[in-house]
């Protein structure tokens, strides 16, 4: 994505005389600028994508954390199901 965002697809349109005809160079400047819109709307998209998954990532890391701290908290003193097992 670092890529795209430093790299615009309108840079890669050269000067007329390259394409030997106005209208050719004007429908491919055309074509880049959509091109660009699309490959912006893209990394829109992409950079949603990942804070969704980095949110998703931190709540899992965070239940996790949670989930441990109870496991040794119950590790640290009685059983609460001492008895039960025991009969």
């Amino acid at each position: 994505m670092h890529d795209m965002k430093t790299c615009e697809v309108d840079d890669i349109v050269g000067a007329t005389h390259l394409y030997g005809h106005d209208g050719l160079r004007g429908a491919f400047d055309h074509f880049c600028d959509r091109w660009q819109y699309g490959v912006e709307v893209l990394l829109e998209d992409g950079g949603k994508i990942a804070r969704a998954l980095n949110a998703s990532m931190d709540a899992y890391i965070e239940n996790d954390n949670t989930v441990e701290q109870t496991f040794r908290a119950t590790g640290a003193g009685d059983d609460p199901a001492r008895e039960v097992a025991d009969g």
